[in-house]
């Protein structure tokens, strides 16, 4: 019947009462009334009035109304012809009230009924995506292309397309449950030489949700994956702290594929020709020679030598019984370690947190970058196992805020505060933030707090292009050619 051809996009449009009666006297023309009962023909007649109305509550967006004249409409005749788009409409609109369950009744009692009723399935296979029944939209979409080649009847154009898609769409659906599944849970791979060596590690928590560990260091990103691509595409997010409370949204576009159930290649993003340094365009390939390649093998990553040795020292104080005895010898520790590292660094190679020279070779850059890199992973570690209170405590005598009266600590305390100012990490004119120092909280270094509530409105913080580089390249290792660019640039990021 022609009002059963309404698709979902029909436009609204006004039917008088009087319009549908002639369009349910039009419909019964086609078929020889003579040999139809009166009374058959006059029940006919009204179960086409009553679907036509529900037609037209439907476009006026009124469901209920169309369920309920769809209903009268069954009701009132017996005859297939009529029931099928009668069903098949009815589900249409227990689909627009969410009734799922219902939708798919009607759908199946429509194509049942009314085996040549060709926009049952349409019906049929629209709820069953709904109702992420991906395989049985699939077997439908199927179904009903196998009955169009045995002649049952023939689709319009517009319907047979849109099978098409859904049929697609239910592929794609598919496999991305497949390679979701796949994805989840733990994966590590090496953090190249230029930012700092080490192991990193993603953990997929689900279609749209990874976090990024880095020793020390967890940032929970968004996740976006393609896989109607060959390799497969997906976009990792995140949001990187910057001045005033903001933050950036720096999107990685990958290209990604599995080899078997545990190796899991990655390419990261590539550098944009608009902007030179910055890696945001999606590369072309996977290249394993590329620095932005990295092969994840599944499970979680191993600790490194350094964790360990600072896993072990936290171990040690950890055997302390007395809580405040605990605290002060996880504060001496930390300092001292601390130290350590730093003299270490700066014997090897003089090394500080810096902004770039212009006289600087690249090489420079990337040199000095891993260094930064390397010391911010240390000291993050650092603070995560000794634990927030220890860190804060021992940083709060550094800045003056607080004294001990042990001997012992306050010499501690004065040497790292030296290879601190030496380092650039922290500044003793100003006793807080620096241009080239990282405000509290940013992750680059772990979260320092390098001043307390009292005085932090004292001297605007500034994060600086190297804190931005520090942050972002930090959680994501293929991003490489990001050092350039934030560093290079440095006044414009800032600005």
């Amino acid at each position: 019947p022609r009002a059963s051809a309404m698709s979902d996009n029909t436009p609204m449009e006004s039917q008088p009462a009087q319009e549908t009666s002639a369009s349910a006297t039009e419909e019964l023309k086609s078929e020889n009334i003579n040999e139809i009962p009166p009374e058959s023909v006059e029940a006919e007649k009204r179960a086409i009035e009553l679907k036509n109305g529900g037609n037209f509550a439907i476009r006026q967006g009124n469901y209920k109304e169309a369920v309920r004249l769809y209903t009268e409409g069954i009701n009132a005749c017996d005859s297939a012809k009529v029931l099928g788009p009668i069903y098949g409409n009815r589900s249409q609109a227990y689909r627009k009230l969410g009734m799922l369950k219902e939708a798919l009744e009607d759908a199946n009692s429509a194509v049942t009924v009314a085996p040549t009723y060709a926009r049952g399935y349409l019906r049929k296979a629209l709820v069953m995506k709904e109702s992420e029944d991906w395989n049985g939209a699939i077997e439908t979409v199927e179904d009903a292309f196998s009955k169009e080649e045995e002649k049952l009847f023939t689709f319009s154009v517009s319907d047979r397309e849109k099978l098409r898609r859904l049929k697609q769409g239910a592929v794609n659906a598919l496999k991305l449950k497949e390679v979701v599944q796949a994805l989840l849970g733990k994966w590590n791979g090496p953090i190249p030489q230029e930012l700092g060596g080490g192991i990193q590690e993603l953990e997929f928590k689900s279609e749209n949700l990874v976090c990024l560990h880095v020793p020390g260091r967890d940032v929970d990103a968004k996740l976006k994956i393609n896989v109607k691509e060959d390799p497969m595409w997906m976009d990792i997010t995140i949001d990187i702290p910057v001045e005033n409370g903001q933050t950036f949204k720096h999107r990685m576009p990958h290209l990604f594929r599995f080899e078997g159930k545990n190796s899991l290649h990655l390419m990261g993003p590539q550098e944009n020709p608009n902007t030179p340094g910055l890696p945001t365009e999606r590369p072309t390939s996977i290249d394993v020679n590329s620095k932005s390649y990295v092969l994840f093998k599944k499970g979680a990553a191993a600790k490194s030598s350094e964790e360990k040795e600072i896993m072990s020292e936290v171990e040690k104080c950890s055997k302390i019984s007395d809580e405040k005895q605990k605290s002060e010898m996880l504060c001496m520790t930390c300092g001292k370690l601390l130290s350590k590292k730093l003299k270490e660094a700066i014997r090897y190679d003089g090394f500080k947190f810096e902004e770039p020279q212009k006289d600087w070779t690249k090489e420079e850059v990337d040199r000095k970058c891993q260094r930064m890199m390397q010391m911010s992973r240390t000291i993050t570690l650092m603070e995560t196992h000794f634990g927030k209170d220890a860190y804060e405590s021992m940083m709060r005598m550094v800045e003056r805020k607080a004294i001990s009266k042990d001997p012992k600590m306050t010499k501690m305390i004065d040497n790292l505060r030296q290879l601190m100012i030496e380092t650039n990490i922290f500044k003793e004119q100003v006793n807080a933030h620096s241009k080239n120092q990282l405000p509290e909280g940013n992750p680059s270094l772990g979260g320092h707090s390098f001043s307390d509530q009292k005085t932090a409105d004292t001297s605007k913080s500034e994060v600086s292009s190297t804190g931005m580089m520090l942050l972002g390249i930090a959680v994501v290792s293929t991003a490489i050619l990001a050092v350039g660019y934030l560093l290079r640039g440095s006044k414009r990021r800032n600005k």
